[in-house]
């Protein structure tokens, strides 16, 4: 039998209901056609109707459903995480508590040696780097280094930035200079870490670099958020 489903990287697949003219990800609710030729033609119509716009939608609905799985998922192991703390030998118990309690008690010295470090980057490098680039006579090859120089001191920077970032979700620093958590800021970091590991985007400022350089930017071959596509399956 064939289906027709819409692919999404974060929900993944729904498929295609004609009774409703809807999506769904069950299986056993979705159309079935006989042949693979029957299943093309309501593909193509699909197509003409906006099934796109409607796939767009839907697709909404299931990250919405997805990002509450996670919200109770999330909380259920943690509730876990407790229960075996609970019931953990004190040596167990007490060799967590003394990691955890480490880790927040050195995060402000953390905080400031990835600040050093972000600033080095920022600072000292990129001016370095700058300079010679804007006061120096250099050949093809030599400038090809120093590009090369300059990306991996800003992928250094990145990842500076990220452990500052993951940080800042755990931790809330004052005027003053003190480094204080909670629990709502460990649940908040629990949450935000995965953000991270996103593919991250540039909007350009200039427009004319956005114009020169923007393609140098996009992913090679580039995928369409939805796909429409066709499953087939053999009994």
């Amino acid at each position: 039998m064939t289906y027709v489903i819409v692919k999404n990287e974060e929900v993944g697949a729904c498929y295609y209901r004609q009774k409703d003219k809807d999506f769904t990800k069950d299986l056993m609710a979705a159309s079935k056609w006989p042949t693979v030729s029957r299943a093309e033609e309501i593909l193509a119509e699909l197509s003409k109707t906006g099934a796109q716009e409607l796939a767009i939608e839907e697709t909404a609905k299931l990250k919405q459903q997805v990002k509450q799985e996670q919200v109770v998922k999330k909380d259920t192991e943690l509730r876990e995480y407790a229960h075996q703390l609970l019931t953990a030998k004190d040596r167990e118990f007490y060799a967590e508590l003394e990691r955890v309690s480490r880790f927040l008690a050195a995060s402000p010295y953390l905080l400031e040696e990835i600040s050093a470090k972000i600033s080095q980057e920022d600072g000292t490098v990129l001016q370095d780097l700058l300079h010679t680039i804007e006061l120096g006579d250099y050949r093809a090859h030599e400038g090809l280094a120093l590009l090369k120089d300059l990306r991996a001191s800003r992928k250094k920077r990145r990842y500076y930035k990220d452990r500052q970032q993951s940080l800042t979700y755990l931790l809330t620093k004052t005027t003053t200079g003190q480094v204080t958590t909670t629990s709502d800021k460990a649940q908040l970091a629990l949450t935000k870490l995965g953000n991270l590991q996103t593919e991250r985007n540039y909007n350009y400022r200039n427009s004319s670099l956005q114009a020169k350089y923007a393609n140098l930017l996009e992913k090679k071959p580039v995928q369409n958020l939805l796909q429409l596509f066709k499953l087939t399956w053999q009994n």
